[in-house]
């Protein structure tokens, strides 16, 4: 049986490659922080559940909805959880596949706070640069 905390990143996964607003609500913390690396356009901290839910809608906006994450594999425990996916899109005619973890914390049974590890940064913000 899978921990509770697994259950719930696979269902943020589903619920946003969905747009399934109202489900996320009920996954991500309201006082959620988002930290997003790099040096390009959707770099720094997202604070709220309202600027996390702004910055889905930029990845979907500038990919012209080619955005998406493939789900590898999801870690958990009682206060974190650790996402494995694979992200792809198309921008201004190229080609986004980026691995990356997500690394977040857990506080009443809620995403509270994510921090994006990126296998090749440099891909990543030249990607969102361009």
């Amino acid at each position: 049986m899978p921990h509770q905390n697994e259950s719930m990143l696979r269902d943020v996964y589903s619920a946003a490659a969905e747009a399934d607003v109202e489900r996320l609500r009920q996954l991500i913390h309201p006082e959620v922080v988002w930290h997003v690396p790099g040096r390009n356009v959707l770099t720094g901290d997202y604070k709220g559940f309202a600027e996390v839910l702004g910055l889905f809608g930029q990845l979907a906006a500038m990919t012209d909805g080619t955005f998406q994450s493939e789900l590898h594999d999801v870690v958990a425990n009682d206060e974190h959880v650790v996402g494995l996916h694979t992200e792809r899109g198309q921008r201004s005619g190229c080609s986004l596949e980026a691995r990356l973890a997500l690394v977040g914390h857990v506080r009443d049974g809620r995403l509270s706070e994510v921090w994006e590890g990126h296998l090749d940064a440099e891909a990543f913000d030249s990607f969102w640069s361009g």
